[in-house]
């Protein structure tokens, strides 16, 4: 059985139930399916959504869901969540971390909007050299 969701500002969240009690996806079912060795067949079940430009409650309603069919459904299952709302069960957790990354790419665009390419600096060591110093900068303000 197949589903596919689509919370507003948020990657569809596509997924297919298979017989071993385990989650795919239709992408990774054509590509994993029949994999080469077995190191490859690990990539069937890694399932991925972004809700980063989602707001807090569409990626609240998505962990909850996997939350629910997890426990209903699944054998094994396991989620990564950099939100740390699937750990905390915790809006205030939640919405921190969100602060948090929203405060990591103003910064970073701050940055590229206002750090100039040195002369003859290449792409990578501009980006390298704004991460860091964006990075410096979220540093000196934790306590």
């Amino acid at each position: 059985m197949a589903s596919v969701l689509h919370p507003p500002e948020c990657e569809q969240v596509d997924i297919c139930f298979l017989k071993n009690g385990k989650m795919s996806n239709l992408v990774n079912l054509i590509l994993w399916e029949q994999p080469q060795n077995a190191e490859e067949q690990k990539y069937l079940y890694m399932l991925s959504v972004k809700t980063q430009f989602a707001d807090l409650e569409v990626h609240a309603v998505v962990i909850d869901f996997f939350r629910y069919i997890s426990a209903k459904y699944l054998k094994n299952f396991t989620l990564s969540d950099e939100g740390q709302y699937w750990e905390s069960k915790n809006k205030k957790v939640l919405q921190a971390q969100f602060d948090r990354y929203n405060s990591i790419l103003d910064t970073f665009t701050l940055g590229l909007e206002s750090i100039p390419p040195n002369t003859g600096e290449n792409l990578e060591s501009y980006l390298v050299r704004v991460a860091q110093r964006t990075n410096n900068h979220l540093n000196k303000d934790e306590p």
